[in-house]
């Protein structure tokens, strides 16, 4: 499925939405948990495999395609390359973009089912995080995901080359989490709209560090939470267990 971003660029690769909706075609649901992924994605075989999970579980998603990446990549760019980068400001509207995107669907769907979730995986929790300040939702799942972005990016593992790029123009951790305030669920994550909350940690995490993970979890008043032990990427191996986790959380808040 595709539709117009609600906040266009004006780059007109990255304003065509691409959505993909997993669903029963014997057996309708009357869950959808839109599923919004992380950062830097070549592809959705990961996602997909999650999808699949839940849909076998009775719970339909859609599955969303992040500004910048994939099919909304820019012709000469790689995917992701401009949506988190040491253009602050820009960092700041591709979330607004982003965000946007998730409400419109939320408002979209809510017209054809009764629960809504949102799952936010890696960078995808800040976003999810944020739609659900302005949006009820019956479910929100933060997974592998965290708040203090300036201090995330300063001390990830994959962001190393952003954080090079700011120190090269003078700005530190300190002011960069000042920049980004507006974005970040340590300042505004209280004022969630969620009706119920799990999170899911990785334990041994160097990319979204678990530290601000914990963080997340304190802002949200400490949650159920799902613990894996694993790193950021070796999640892949609890993903099975966890989507039937969210089914089972899913089930108790519908029945």
């Amino acid at each position: 499925m595709l539709f117009d971003s609600p906040l266009p660029s004006g780059d007109a690769t990255n304003d065509v939405v691409p959505f993909k909706l997993f669903r029963r075609p014997d057996a309708r649901s009357d869950v959808l948990v839109l599923f919004v992924s992380g950062w830097g994605r070549d592809n959705q075989r990961v996602e997909d495999e999650m999808c699949l999970r839940l849909v076998s579980r009775g719970v339909d998603v859609g599955l969303m395609t992040t500004p910048y990446h994939l099919a909304r990549t820019p012709a000469e760019s790689y995917s992701g390359e401009y949506f988190i980068s040491a253009n602050l400001f820009w960092t700041i509207a591709n979330f607004r973009q982003l965000v946007s995107e998730i409400r419109v669907l939320i408002q979209l769907m809510r017209a054809r089912y009764r629960y809504i979730g949102l799952l936010g995986m890696s960078s995808g929790g800040f976003q999810a995080g944020l739609a659900a300040l302005c949006e009820e939702v019956d479910f929100l799942f933060p997974m592998i995901t965290g708040c203090h972005l300036g201090s995330i990016t300063w001390h990830s593992l994959i962001t190393r080359y952003v954080k090079r790029d700011l120190e090269q123009r003078g700005i530190d951790e300190a002011a960069l989490n000042r920049v980004w305030s507006i974005t970040d669920l340590a300042v505004v994550g209280k004022h969630t709209k969620a009706r119920k909350i799990k999170q899911y940690v990785a334990l041994y995490d160097t990319v979204i560090p678990t530290r601000h993970q914990e963080d997340l979890w304190r802002v949200y008043g400490k949650p159920e939470r799902f613990d894996m032990r694993s790193g950021h990427y070796s999640s892949y191996f609890y993903l099975r267990s966890a989507m039937d986790d969210i089914a089972e959380v899913i089930q108790e808040g519908t029945s």
